[in-house]
């Protein structure tokens, strides 16, 4: 089992501890009838009846039950993740299968499109999984925002080697967003793919830019080599960045 899964088991069961205690000590409570009276000094612990023990243990079982079903059923998921994962030609079935019969949530789409390989690009495309990237949530009272992480778009930098042109169209196909973090997953695919498609993104980067939170240029790792050589990676992440500072 993935390390984070058992930190998350073990946060569930804190909480559940936590619970169980606050649950024991309200029930003791209120099973006494009688308020005990006021004294200067301490008094021995509560003991503990058989009536309590007994109490105890249903409580201890029912958490135990909990916790249970909540493992089986959240390491189930990301097994049956791995299943879909290993068809070597995912079709249109596969894609409506992954939005059917899974949760749609960060954590499913996170671990799916961290290792779903190049054949998935089309059918995820026509089930319609590049077309809602998350809005920025905006706390006015507190004066802050949250950039949601999008899955979708770093499955594109990854993938793009070797398939620049489709990826590319799905890039243009994704409706346009405040969110930073997505704009600058777009940035980092123009700055990977070879400068004929990373200048078909231009005016959607450039767009992007003018927005409430603008973007975060990247800096590629491994950017594609452009055919020109005097605008080679450094020259075009230069302009990338020039295009930002502008308009920021």
């Amino acid at each position: 089992m993935p390390g984070w899964q058992i930190t998350l088991i073990a946060v569930c069961a804190a909480l559940a501890a936590a619970a169980l205690a606050v649950l024991l000590d309200r029930a003791w409570t209120a099973r006494k009838t009688v308020p005990a009276p006021p004294e200067p000094t301490l008094t021995p612990g509560r003991g503990a009846d058989g009536a309590f023990a007994e109490f105890t243990n249903a409580i201890e079982e029912l958490v135990e039950r909990v916790l249970r079903r909540f493992e089986d059923r959240y390491v189930g998921v990301f097994g049956r993740l791995d299943e879909l994962l290993r068809v070597t030609q995912p079709g249109a079935a596969h894609a409506r299968r992954l939005r059917n019969n899974f949760p749609q949530n960060l954590a499913t789409l996170s671990y799916f499109f961290a290792r779903a390989g190049h054949g998935w690009l089309v059918p995820l495309r026509e089930e319609g999984f590049f077309g809602s990237p998350p809005e920025p949530v905006i706390h006015e009272d507190e004066g802050t925002a949250e950039l949601p992480f999008w899955p979708q778009t770093h499955f594109l930098v990854r993938v793009a080697p070797g398939q620049e042109a489709e990826v590319v169209a799905t890039a243009l196909g994704i409706p346009a967003t405040g969110n930073s973090r997505v704009n600058s997953d777009l940035i980092e695919l123009a700055l990977r793919v070879p400068a004929d498609h990373s200048a078909r993104l231009l005016p959607r980067v450039i767009a992007s830019v003018g927005g409430r939170f603008a973007v975060l240029v990247p800096v590629s790792s491994s950017p594609a080599r452009s055919p020109d050589r005097r605008a080679g990676p450094r020259s075009r992440r230069t302009a990338w960045a020039r295009q930002n500072s502008a308009r920021s």
